[in-house]
């Protein structure tokens, strides 16, 4: 792949991981909130049950 090919794959997998970040939260069982070192910062359940680590 050249360059160009390589922003274009990227580009791509990049919007569809930003749409699931957005849609799968309302779907998930369990949802992982991260800090800005990706350690679980808390946990979520569908019930909206919030668990501080």
């Amino acid at each position: 792949m050249d360059q160009q090919q390589v922003q274009r794959f990227m580009q791509h997998y990049e919007r569809i991981t930003r749409h699931i970040q957005q849609e799968m939260p309302a779907r998930a069982d369990w949802v992982f909130n991260l800090a800005p070192d990706h350690s679980v910062e808390s946990v979520c359940d569908r019930f909206h049950n919030h668990l501080k680590l």
